[in-house]
């Protein structure tokens, strides 16, 4: 069986969540393919063709390829994220490289748009740690994803009030933009789980941060970084309003491949 990858990489994303593993590296599997096209999106979902899901950066590989990419990376030590793209779109292969993980005893995280509630509480069921994407309120997450209501919105909210049951640790991500309001955090903030940790995002366009896969990225001219002071004071005004959410809301103000992000106490 052969799986759209992006890439396998061994020296990942610093570890943030839960604090008993910060300092270890995940190793990545990007899977290649998403059935969104982000507008911000910096590995080409905004370039590739609304008719096909497979990413432009995206070649096949062999899933055993990936298992002993998987076995390499935890001899070194490293914890395994399963990212993308939209690692549920690789189904049930998904299944079976989580299950393979836990088999082998490797601690594995999962990161997902949450568009389908029950392949993404299928994976929940295995996964140590689960990512979602709560991409912004509804007056402009369709806009920004270039997808349904329903995918980006209305199932992310069913998979988020699901896993609020299971005991799988939860990390949901926002980006912020320079038109992202409190209003609309507020809004977003009534859907964090009690024991989920809320990544606050500031989005970073080609300009700040370059990588491999910037020669298919096309950000429309409206769409820019916002400061790093207006995220800043975003967070404290909503921990004003949420002080439930201190001590769970991390701050990623650069590429997460270079920093953990700043947990607020």
């Amino acid at each position: 069986m052969d799986i759209p990858i992006i890439e396998l990489v061994a020296e990942g994303i610093k570890c943030r969540i839960p604090l008993s593993k910060q300092g270890k590296i995940f190793s990545l599997v990007n899977i290649g393919i998403c059935n969104f096209n982000c507008l911000y999106c910096c590995k080409g979902g905004n370039a590739k063709t609304k008719s096909s899901h497979l990413l432009p950066c995206a070649n096949y590989i062999g899933i055993d390829d990936i298992y002993s990419f998987i076995d390499q990376q935890t001899q070194e030590g490293h914890l395994i994220k399963i990212s993308g793209g939209e690692p549920t779109l690789i189904w049930p292969d998904i299944l079976d490289i989580m299950s393979y993980c836990k088999k082998n005893k490797v601690y594995v995280s999962c990161d997902t748009s949450g568009w389908n509630t029950e392949r993404s509480i299928a994976v929940a069921e295995i996964a140590d740690q689960m990512a979602i994407d709560l991409k912004g309120p509804p007056k402009y997450v369709s806009k920004i994803t270039q997808t349904s209501l329903e995918l980006c919105w209305t199932n992310v909210i069913k998979s988020i009030e699901t896993w609020a049951k299971i005991t799988t640790l939860l990390e949901i991500r926002t980006p912020i933009f320079n038109f992202t309001t409190l209003d609309d955090l507020t809004l977003l903030a009534q859907y964090i789980p009690q024991k989920a940790f809320w990544v606050l995002r500031r989005f970073i366009t080609s300009e700040e941060d370059s990588n491999i896969f910037l020669s298919h990225n096309k950000y429309p001219d409206w769409l820019i970084s916002p400061e790093h002071s207006f995220v800043n004071a975003l967070a404290t005004e909503l921990l004003n309003i949420f002080p439930d959410l201190y001590g769970r809301i991390i701050l990623l103000q650069e590429n997460p491949r270079s920093t953990y992000g700043e947990i607020i106490y």
